[in-house]
């Protein structure tokens, strides 16, 4: 192998080989019978038939002339047997039942002893199971040479702990002298008073099946050790197996072999006491970083409790603890682990070792589960509520699945009013509802009004329902100067509002054809069903959900505020940002953050001319009661906040704002409303005359995408016909816009891509698509749904790639990353202009992959900084909005700007 020289080059030797599936493990399979030949057989668990039972057996018993195994018992000098039976089988057996004598079998101790589970199928025959989890010894067995770390300059290992921090750990190194195998699964000890003293020993292979190794490092152990790491920390040494061992074996039952327990023992041994009993903030830093394979050393479910109600009292998520909010859901899923897996000890060497079985009937397991997020408080509201409240993001929907997918196997989910013994269902919590919500214009709607107050059990609904048609009529005049008239009948629906009262975890089904905007789909569903059942309290979550998504549908506006900062954690939120407009459930524009923001476009963005009498006029008018006019004031109102928010007015912006300003000028209705609030005193005729004169007249002086200053130093911009394409890539390039050009909304049009390589003889047959708008994944290519191999790489090296931009501001991180690893000769974009991006590398210019790693390596320690020193101590929202902005520019300015002597980037015009 090549030599050991960085950090990364460490982890990358240690770690388990990247497999394709877990399920191509191979078993050892013995099969147990009378003759007791015990011969064994290699397969891969996969074939084995899955209708075989594990049973618990004793090391000896008798077996009859079928292999059919029994156990004696003697009961008042009387001898009988009992089989171990498939099914239960109560019936007693004497010895003149059997044609031929029972045959006593004794199971040897390296097989019954050995990390042997034993099964038992239909036919009542025994069979001994090892799953090896591997195919060939290079995953259980490293070749180490002391020579390939001769050259090791690297002893610091960095981590992010449980506040998005990083951390450093200058670690000991030991490398011993001999070469040979080495055991894969290091062994975690403790040197007392030493600077590093917990020290994972990885033993040579022939000389550790002499002596077990101890929990506390033996003097005479240490001749069989080929490399000792020393950490200063539990959390170290659980980031690093992270990387190394539990990044493919993350479950106890694949650590069942007898070193690889030892090796999960020796650290569930050490990190135990911790886990248990020491202070919350200690506790924290192992939490995170702890795998699922050492759940079981959490055996206090009180104190895990205690740890989610400290965690989700105040606020969730401070500025520099976003990562408690991952912390929060590993403690849950942690304790629904210990509620629904059964943990077997027995005894190895005179040491209790573990081995965890899923429990298959759960329900009163996610019953206690549930109620637990019912009874704790965290701030005056139930832990149910609270977290649905303050988690953000990709977390709160994680948390919404992992409950509503609980609740579905709980007593909670019987919808019988007469058998669900939990919760009362009433005719004031009806289990079929009237809910309707859909989705128009990228906007979310329902007929309901949900609320769930802090001190209630209870979430309030009122649904507004058609419940019939008034037939109207009236009488008008259709003579000229003579008296006729006639009846014009119309009509109208009639609707009532039915007011409800649900138990957060009642039963709720909604059909789903009165549901096409429903955000919250439920995973997995059987096919032709026709409705979704759900707790009461995923329709207030998917209440929440839908509000945010309305202030920021379609993002096109680049303000996808879920923006995730390597090295520093998730800081711009969602919800953060957001709930400066908590105020506001249907209009926007509620506080006075967001409209000194509107005050500031024009000076901001140089892009638009708005003034807040006219944001705050139309605020008014958005209750009319006509549906048109509501609707295009709304979305002008919208798109205005977007320009707000992003400082800058897209070709997308533009088109929006002027259709909806016409759309609201041409309604008559809005000159009415106007003349009336003139009549009330409300506006004056001069203010009316300058609002419709700026709705007319929606002045966006930016006319083409707007270039960063550095980009238009760094770049070259030269009319299209300079642009040297290839006639097969200009043809593609016309096709996927011809594609995406019928498209009018962003939101709707996907990235194509095509890709041409001369020198290595490959083309796509056409564009191809990955379906989304914000990505195309380059496997597809070879056909829909591939992946990327060491080959089809090869195949790309020396290509001219271009794709469509829906979204086109700039190269994304991801584009200039894939320009580089795949050796693209070109990279282009293309948006609905006509405008395209190119970035080539500059002639007999070449970049290692040792220099790209380095680079971003750097790139994420700047942005770490550029994170902290602008948005933390931004003051004001107008800030934290250009903010984003910037660093939505951060990643591509960076990386060019090292590479700016060995790249050429053009726009062609």
């Amino acid at each position: 192998m090549s030599k050991i020289i960085t950090m990364d080059d460490l982890i990358d030797y240690l770690k388990i080989p990247d497999f394709t599936q877990k399920v191509d493990q191979e078993i050892i399979k013995i099969k147990i019978t009378r003759e007791q030949d015990f011969q064994e057989e290699n397969m891969l668990l996969k074939d084995f038939p899955r209708e075989n039972k594990e049973v618990s057996i004793s090391k000896n018993f008798f077996m009859d002339t079928n292999n059919v195994a029994y156990y004696k018992h003697v009961l008042l000098g009387d001898i009988y047997y009992k089989n171990i039976s498939y099914e239960n089988d109560d019936r007693v057996f004497t010895d003149a039942d059997f044609q031929e004598p029972l045959v006593e079998v004794i199971i040897p101790e390296e097989i019954y002893s050995g990390g042997f589970r034993f099964f038992i199928n239909p036919n009542n025959q025994l069979v001994g199971v090892l799953e090896v989890v591997h195919v060939d010894n290079s995953k259980d067995y490293i070749s180490f040479n002391p020579g390939d770390f001769s050259l090791f300059n690297e002893n610091t290992y960095h981590y992010t702990n449980v506040y998005g921090e990083k951390a450093n750990e200058k670690l000991g190194m030991s490398v011993a002298s001999l070469n040979a195998s080495v055991h894969r699964f290091p062994i975690l000890s403790k040197r007392l008073g030493d600077q590093n003293p917990y020290q994972l020993s990885y033993y040579y292979k022939k000389d550790a099946n002499k002596m077990l190794p101890s929990f506390l490092l033996d003097e005479n152990e240490i001749p069989m050790i080929a490399l000792r790491i020393g950490f200063k920390t539990l959390s170290g040494v659980l980031s690093f197996l992270n990387e190394t061992i539990f990044n493919f074996y993350n479950e106890v039952n694949d650590f069942r072999s007898k070193w690889r327990h030892r090796f999960l023992e020796r650290v569930g041994y050490h990190i135990t006491p911790v886990a248990n009993k020491s202070r919350l903030k200690d506790r924290k830093a192992l939490i995170y970083q702890i795998p699922e394979a050492l759940y079981f050393v959490f055996y206090n479910k009180a104190s895990l409790w205690a740890a989610v109600e400290t965690l989700a009292s105040g606020n969730i998520t401070d500025i520099l603890g976003t990562n408690e909010e991952d912390l929060l859901l590993k403690l849950l899923k942690i304790l629904y682990h210990r509620y629904t897996h059964k943990y077997k000890n027995k005894q190895d060497l005179g040491r209790e070792v573990v081995e965890e079985k899923e429990l298959v009937y759960v329900r009163e397991q996610n019953n206690e589960y549930l109620k637990k997020l019912l009874t704790i408080k965290a701030d005056n509201k139930t832990l149910l509520q609270k977290l649905v409240d303050g988690l953000d993001g990709e977390q709160f929907k994680a948390y919404v699945y992992f409950i509503w997918s609980i609740w579905k196997n709980s007593s909670y989910a019987n919808s019988n009013p007469k058998t669900n013994k939990l919760i009362e269902i009433t005719e004031a919590s009806p289990v079929i509802l009237a809910y309707e919500s859909n989705k128009i214009l990228g906007f979310h709607s329902d007929n309901a009004k949900i609320n769930w107050e802090e001190s209630k059990a209870k979430i309030d609904l009122s649904v507004r329902v058609k419940v019939g048609i008034k037939e109207e009529s009236e009488i008008i005049n259709v003579g000229y100067g003579e008296e006729k008239s006639r009846f014009r009948e119309s009509s109208r629906d009639i609707y009532e509002i039915f007011k409800y009262s649900y138990h957060p975890f009642s039963p709720i089904l909604v059909k789903d054809s009165e549901n096409p905007g429903f955000i919250l789909k439920e995973q997995n569903k059987e096919e032709g069903s026709l409705s979704t059942k759900l707790p009461a309290f995923l329709l207030y979550a998917n209440d929440q959900t839908a509000f945010w998504k309305n202030v920021f549908t379609g993002v096109e506006y680049a303000v996808d505020i879920i923006t995730t900062v390597s090295g520093v954690g998730n800081l711009i939120k969602v919800g953060r940002l957001v709930k400066l407009l908590k105020n506001g459930k249907t209009l926007l524009f509620k506080t006075r953050q967001v409209t000194s923001a509107i005050k500031t476009v024009k000076a901001a963005a140089g892009a638009i001319e708005v003034s807040s009498g006219a944001v705050n006029t139309l605020l008014k008018l958005t209750s009319i009661d006509d549906t048109e006019l509501g609707k295009s004031i709304s979305e002008y109102l919208f798109y205005l906040e977007m320009v707000a928010l992003v400082g800058e007015v897209s070709v997308f912006l533009k088109g929006k704002l002027q259709k909806s300003a016409k759309e609201i000028v041409e309604n008559p209705k809005f000159t009415k409303s106007l003349d009336d609030m003139a009549k009330k005193g409300e506006v004056d005729e001069v203010f009316k005359s300058r609002l419709l004169n700026e709705l007319s007249n929606v002045r966006l002086l930016q006319e083409s995408l707007k270039i960063s200053p550095f980009i238009s130093k760094f770049s070259k911009i030269l009319p299209k016909v300079l642009d040297e394409i290839p006639i097969e890539l200009k043809n593609a390039e016309e096709l996927i816009l011809k594609k995406v050009g019928k498209i009018k909304d962003a939101d709707d049009q996907w990235e194509y891509a095509f890709i041409w390589n001369s020198e290595g003889n490959f083309k796509t047959l056409r564009p191809f698509t990955s379906r989304s708008n914000d990505e195309v994944r380059i496997g597809w290519a070879f056909g829909e749904g591939e992946k990327m191999t060491p080959e089809r790489i090869k195949k790309l090296k020396g290509a001219i790639m271009t794709h469509n931009h829906p979204n086109f501001s700039r190269f994304s991180d991801s584009d200039i990353r894939m320009f580089f690893e795949l050796d693209l000769k070109e990279l282009r974009a293309i948006n609905l202009n006509g405008e395209v991006y190119s970035l080539k590398l500059k002639p007999k210019v070449d970049i290692s992959k040792e220099e790209l790693r380095k680079i971003y390596k750097s790139m994420n320690e700047a942005k770490s900084k550029f994170v902290i020193d602008n948005y933390v101590n931004a003051q004001y929202f107008s800030d934290k909005v250009k903010f984003q902005l910037e660093f939505e520019r951060f990643e591509e300015e960076y990386i060019l700007s090292k590479m700016k002597d060995k790249v050429d980037y053009i726009i062609y015009r």
